[in-house]
């Protein structure tokens, strides 16, 4: 019996599609498709080293190191393309003290944030990220009315860990070092007033 040409056409149809679904193009656009999403998520940063430098215009420098600290930040991420994103990331460090302090400072980060990374299995990827941004110390001790409070540049430096536990969520783990440019002032005299901080963190994220 010779099929018809219905049912021929109906076969050639379909291993055509089978073959268009299994070919790397088409793999590749349904990747990118499924990464060019909105990410938003949470993360809790443990900050074990870090240091604070005091330096004036008129001279005299000082740094100690800093106590162990945590981070609460938020994320806000835009998959441009296949392996790169981009976004805001917010962070409250809370508990900032150096030795023998008896009250904490609380630190205000307001980061953008560029990631690129790539899979290195099927759900698992690794990245490296360049987080620039703006940030705010507000000292426990109290504060002299006419002087600024710390604030200033800061550029976060890091790389991570993605794992992908379903297909719009996944986990992350991250490590990290932010450089803090803060500065200080009564209008006569500049005081350097910044801290540099080590962070390790573990966060989720889902897509919207």
């Amino acid at each position: 019996m010779h099929p018809t040409p219905l049912v021929t056409s109906a076969v050639t149809l379909a291993l055509a599609m089978s073959a268009l679904a299994a070919s790397p193009r088409a793999a590749r656009a349904g990747d990118d498709a499924a990464r060019a999403s909105l990410w938003v998520g949470g993360s809790v940063d443990l900050l074990p080293l870090g240091s604070l430098r005091v330096a004036t215009s008129r001279g005299g420098t000082q740094s100690v190191d800093t106590e162990t600290a945590v981070g609460i930040g938020g994320l806000i991420e835009v998959a441009t393309r296949a392996h790169v994103s981009a976004g805001l990331a917010p962070r409250l460090v809370l508990g900032l003290r150096t030795p023998g302090d008896t009250s904490s400072s609380t630190q205000l980060d307001l980061r953008g944030r560029i990631a690129v990374g790539t899979d290195v299995a099927s759900a698992v990827g690794v990245y490296g990220v360049v987080a620039p941004g703006y940030s705010f110390i507000f000292p426990a001790s109290p504060w002299p009315a006419t002087v600024t409070r710390p604030r200033g540049f800061i550029l976060d430096l890091g790389g991570g860990v993605v794992y992908r536990v379903a297909p719009r969520l996944a986990l992350t783990a991250e490590v990290g070092y932010q450089l803090g440019f803060h500065h200080v002032g009564d209008g006569t005299v500049s005081v350097t007033f910044a801290d540099d901080l080590l962070h390790l963190g573990i966060g989720v994220l889902a897509a919207l």
